[in-house]
């Protein structure tokens, strides 16, 4: 009787270690988890192979998609004129290209976007302007402070309308 009795309390302490265990490992399981030995390089090489990827797919530079005789081409949740706006405050303060990425089709031949691809300058002057622009940006599109883009030493940022 005590053999089992210790059996039953070794196999709950077990199930309990097991639970524990399962729940703190979870985290790790999860892809948006990042580990705190994450610096901000690395990042940046993570956004940059995505942007490469979102590149190498389809792109084309943002002025010439946005021309006015591309009158079914929109912008998701911008209107054309701001998304110009936008683009020549990005040329204006530095960025080396735009390029909007990963367009869809919809009814009646309307093509949609809803991300642009920064090509950052590598000088200092020009990238502090690029990266004062995007934390103007963040702000208003009221993205929370601790999750607003640093500089880590990309390449590129990615500038999404779907917020």
């Amino acid at each position: 009787m005590i053999e089992e009795h210790k059996r039953d309390v070794a196999l709950c302490v077990l199930a309990l270690v097991a639970t524990v265990v399962v729940a703190c490992d979870s985290k790790f399981i999860k892809d948006d988890y990042r580990p705190s030995s994450r610096g901000p390089g690395q990042e940046a090489a993570d956004s940059d192979r995505a942007a490469e990827k979102s590149l190498a797919a389809s792109k084309t530079e943002a002025r010439e998609w946005l021309a006015e005789n591309h009158d079914k081409h929109v912008v998701w949740k911008w209107n054309k004129q701001a998304a110009r706006k936008a683009i020549d405050e990005l040329y204006s303060a530095g960025a080396k290209e735009v390029w909007i990425v990963d367009t869809s089709k919809a009814e009646g031949g309307v093509e949609l976007a809803s991300e642009f691809v920064i090509v950052l300058p590598a000088d200092a002057a020009p990238r502090k302007k690029v990266f004062d622009w995007i934390a103007r940006w963040e702000k208003q599109a009221e993205i929370d402070e601790e999750d607003r883009t640093k500089d880590g030493g990309q390449k590129y940022f990615v500038l999404s309308t779907d917020l």
